[in-house]
């Protein structure tokens, strides 16, 4: 309780902050500019369109959290409630504010309390769903004062995690006790968010992720034709820059000749920076380059042109990539933590990664069960490469990765379930 006071007093503070930050992060400058004008779009949605229905306020900060509410949005009954989604990140909000999926768009306002104040009287949401990490002291609290349903969905609070840290454990209690239910995907992450808050809130239920990856397998559009099916395929997904000295050296173990090992071995490689901007795909192409791989860009790649190795320049195909390879490495599993595992294991691809894995539970799941592999250094990374040469033990753990992840779908209809009986 006195950290929350701390922080409402020091809200004049993040206000002046935030106006001086504008000036120089375009993002902010972008949210602070319409705000405003995005709630007020919403207002007239619900004033026109509500038609009674109960009001759900479903909140995700960015693309990754739209993409765990998206299978809530195609499952909700649109007959009973009117369904707004809000966003933090103007990345998102500009390519989503007019998604059918929800019934309106909006950005939230940043946590300052009259900002979160108003906007709660603005809109008057019945519920409120928030997905996987974007808490926010006032978007808890005043969530209470306003009557508001509040539950915290896919949390993924672990060991790590700011929230169970000592120093912060009376505040996380404190505003932890005003979810109406919480749920999770597994025992582990269970036990650690009942550290801060009652036991008989949290509910394990699984993932909506799970159901998210497979509902975009079967709606998937062809992002890239290798024309080629006789090629074996290593992707490397969201690589970070700390990933790539471990990348790229172990492509110099393994294929030491360079182009000329990798067409000798008949393999391809596809390589997916995190970010895309002009000064990493550069960085990413000098480190190719220092190993004798010619790089192509995917955006000047041509169905017809072979190719040995291409870089991904393009936002938002990752997951359909995912479809073309045998082998994937997934990135910052040697830094912020690894991302995600189940988007390759979807379709049966056999998946490496850093040490670094205890923020996604499913990464803890598999490399329990021996579907995916962590390794520490280069040649670690190289020796995994080997498993396009063992195709029987290749096809075993494709099978068994597949396996895993259609015994986690279907957790969105029940999620909802839950939701709405309470």
């Amino acid at each position: 309780m006195l950290i929350y006071i701390v922080y409402t007093i020091l809200s004049p503070i993040f206000w002046l902050f935030l106006h001086l930050a504008k000036w120089f992060f375009p993002k902010i400058s972008e949210h602070l500019q319409d705000q405003n004008q995005s709630v007020e779009n919403a207002l007239i949605r619900i004033q026109n369109e509500s038609k009674g229905r109960t009001i759900v306020l479903f909140h995700g900060a960015s693309a990754g959290e739209f993409e765990q509410i998206k299978p809530l949005l195609q499952r909700i009954d649109r007959s009973k409630y009117f369904c707004i989604q809000s966003f933090t990140s103007p990345t998102i909000y500009s390519k989503e504010k007019d998604n059918p999926l929800a019934d309106a768009v909006c950005y939230f306002p940043f946590d300052l309390p009259w900002a979160v104040q108003g906007f709660y009287k603005m809109l008057k949401p019945d519920y409120m769903v928030i997905t996987r990490h974007d808490l926010w002291p006032h978007m808890i609290r005043l969530s209470q004062m306003h009557g508001i349903k509040l539950f915290f969905i896919n949390a993924n609070i672990h060991e790590n995690s700011l929230w169970v840290k000592p120093w912060i454990k009376p505040l996380s209690r404190y505003l932890f006790s005003f979810f109406h239910s919480i749920t999770t995907s597994s025992l582990r992450l269970k036990s650690c968010i009942e550290a801060i808050t009652s036991n008989e809130k949290v509910i394990v239920t699984g993932d909506t992720r799970f159901d998210r990856i497979i509902d975009r397998k079967e709606l998937k559009k062809d992002s890239i034709n290798l024309n080629d099916s006789e090629n074996n395929v290593i992707i490397f997904g969201s690589l970070d820059e700390i990933d790539l000295p471990i990348v790229r050296d172990s492509i110099q173990v393994h294929y030491s000749n360079g182009d000329s090992s990798l067409l000798d071995y008949n393999h391809k490689l596809i390589i997916v920076p995190h970010e895309c901007d002009e000064d990493t795909l550069a960085v990413f192409e000098k480190a190719f380059s220092s190993i004798n791989i010619s790089a192509i860009r995917y955006s000047n790649y041509d169905i017809k042109q072979n190719f040995s190795c291409i870089i991904v320049d393009k936002v938002g195909i990752l997951a359909d990539l995912y479809a073309y390879a045998d082998l994937a490495y997934i990135g910052a599993g040697f830094g912020r933590g690894v991302h995600s595992v189940i988007e390759p294991a979807v379709y049966g691809c056999a998946i490496a990664h850093g040490p670094k894995i205890h923020n996604l539970d499913e990464a803890v799941s598999m490399t329990q069960l021996g579907l995916s592999t962590t390794v520490k250094s280069a040649r670690e990374l190289a020796n995994f490469y080997r498993l396009l040469d063992q195709p029987d033990i290749l096809k075993t753990i494709q099978e068994k990765t597949e396996q895993f992840i259609t015994q986690h779908k279907s957790c969105s209809q029940s999620l909802l379930n839950i939701l709405f009986s309470k």
